[in-house]
């Protein structure tokens, strides 16, 4: 289940991590508080065991033994308890924090205002890999204190043995520490370029999904796959290279550790022998010291965590502190759904409650018009107006409530038919809007009817009866300005005509503007504008596609070709 983030709640624009830390506070104390629990419980197995058998050779009592292994069975019962369920919390708390900074990105990118200079594969890697990391060096920071404590505990003990061993297992505690935490701070920097080289890659793969068509038109598909081969290389070979930095340091925490456990080792048998230690606390301290081998590697290797972590934590902080691409906050004016469009960039003037047909000759400018239409970016030049309303003053959400921009490619999710044309729309629209559509024949011949879920991205259906689907959703949504980008292509001729005459029929006398270049989409236009480069030509389809001249051909070859 998904767990809202509170209001409030958000990360400040710097400190990611520390933010989910606070956020999952009391999942980190309960986790700790087990996991401490546990490294206690291993921490005195060594030490009853010592004292059982100091008691054993001291007075030969076989009550005296039984006593200390019921005390050690009693142990055993409560470390592996505290393990059980704080093995359990930990990875609660690992996969909750990657939770609540998945939200927050997603809410970062739900934004109504936009984000400026983000691109796919940057936004996924961060959402993905990124929050991942940060909710493992949570955990790992739980493993630590459990670790510390557990050394702690030895060190005690053993001081009260013998203070010059208590004193070798301290300063060599804190001298691998040391040496390990230095040794780890260059991984940070590795983890930070292999995860931007992972971004760009992803980034660049996108680009080429969505590209595909225009990569094979051009005959540009080697091209296209030397480029993905280049960056995936170069993103592998900043992969191999952190990692062999993290095994490197793995092995010196193992070769550190080892030397430490070796010298207090030596320094015990030493004092056994001169008789300063029994046989019941050597065998305690040989013990701990061999017990203390585990949470010192934990807590050397701590590094690595928290330096990818820290990592990937200034890359979230970077994505959730990105300027909104817009900042306008007041409200539509009265009137405002009935006003006419004015694009100045594009030299556009769309007459309200008219059907609109817009005709550009280059594909991205086609996507620019539905970005400004839709309030998600601000234009180069000029204004985008509604009335007197302009996207760079107006709050988005208000501007989205009156003006609906669809594109050519919309997101399906795995719903029923009926739940996906009506998701934002009006229940008492779905007979009229499914005839619009052409919707009503895909009822007829799904197994279910409108019951028939469609499968993630609607993969159940077929790309032309996903752009019906589409089309309905927005027709059902029955917004004051409809736009439509291209919403037709993958239909056949006589579905087209259909559609035609059903937006003609759903949208007459509302503001509607259909950016494409099919014919049959025109012809049921109540005017066409043509942006060409010597300007803006105005008429029917019939009256441009009759047009003499260099507008006409112009024209023509961008609706016919």
């Amino acid at each position: 289940m998904t767990t809202p983030v509170p209001p409030g709640s958000e990360p400040p624009t710097r400190g990611a991590l520390r933010w989910v830390m606070r956020r999952r506070l009391a999942g980190t104390v309960l986790a700790a508080a087990l996991l401490c629990g546990h490294q206690l419980g291993e921490a005195l197995v060594p030490v009853i065991v010592g004292v059982a058998i100091g008691t054993a050779v001291a007075t030969g009592e076989p009550a005296a033994m039984l006593f200390w292994l019921g005390a050690l069975a009693a142990d055993f019962a409560f470390l592996s308890l505290c393990y059980r369920f704080g093995a359990r919390a930990g990875a609660r708390l690992r996969l909750g924090a990657a939770h609540d900074l998945r939200m927050r990105v997603v809410a970062r990118i739900l934004d109504p205002r936009g984000m400026r200079a983000a691109d796919t594969g940057e936004v996924l890697t961060v959402a993905t890999s990124d929050a991942r990391r940060v909710g493992e060096t949570v955990r790992a920071l739980v493993s630590a204190i459990a670790a510390l404590v557990a050394v702690v505990f030895a060190v005690a003990f053993v001081a009260a043995t013998s203070l010059l061993l208590a004193s070798v297992v301290a300063v060599g505690a804190v001298l691998a520490v040391t040496v390990l935490a230095r040794l780890s701070r260059p991984l940070e920097r590795r983890s930070d370029t292999e995860q931007s080289a992972s971004a760009a890659t992803a980034s660049l793969g996108a680009d080429l999904v969505a590209g595909l068509r225009t990569i094979k038109g051009l005959s540009a598909e080697r091209a296209a796959s030397d480029r993905y081969r280049r960056q995936s290389r170069l993103s592998l070979g900043h992969a191999v290279h952190a990692g062999t930095f993290e095994g490197t340091l793995d092995g010196v925490a193992v070769a550190v550790v080892g030397l430490y456990l070796a010298v207090v080792a030596i320094l015990g048998a030493a004092l056994a022998l001169s008789g300063a230690l029994g046989i019941g606390a050597l065998i305690a301290v040989l013990g701990l010291a061999q017990f203390i081998v585990g949470p010192l590697q934990t807590l050397g290797s701590f590094g690595v965590p928290l330096a990818r972590g820290r990592a990937s934590a200034k890359r979230l902080d970077a994505l959730l502190a990105r300027p909104v691409a817009l900042t306008g906050c007041a409200p539509l004016g009265a009137g405002s759904a009935i006003a006419d469009l004015r694009v100045e960039q594009f030299g556009l003037r769309l007459t309200g409650g008219r059907i609109t047909g817009v005709v550009l000759p280059e594909p991205r400018d086609a996507v620019t018009l539905v970005d400004l239409l839709a309030a998600e970016a601000l234009p180069e030049s000029g204004r985008v107006l509604l009335g007197d309303a302009d996207t760079a003053t107006t709050d988005p959400e208000a501007w989205r409530a009156v003006v609906l921009a669809t594109r050519h490619r919309e997101m399906l999710f795995d719903d029923t038919l009926a739940d996906a044309v009506l998701a934002d729309g009006r229940a008492e629209l779905w007979s009229e809007t499914i005839v619009a559509s052409a919707v009503d024949d895909i009822v007829g011949r799904l197994p279910e009817g409108e019951s028939t879920r469609l499968g993630e991205q609607g993969g159940r259906l077929s790309g032309g009866e996903r752009q019906r689907v589409v089309l309905g959703r927005s027709l059902a949504a029955d917004r004051d300005v409809l736009v439509l980008h291209d919403p037709t292509t993958a239909v056949d001729t006589v579905t087209e005509a259909i559609i035609a005459r059903g937006i003609r029929r759903m949208r007459d006398s509302r503001t509607t503007v259909i950016i494409a270049t099919s014919p049959a989409l025109l012809e049921s236009c109540d005017t066409v504008l043509f942006v060409h480069r010597d300007g803006v030509a105005e008429g029917t389809h019939a009256e441009l596609a009759s047009a003499d001249g260099p507008v006409g051909a112009a024209y023509r070859r961008a609706v016919l070709r």
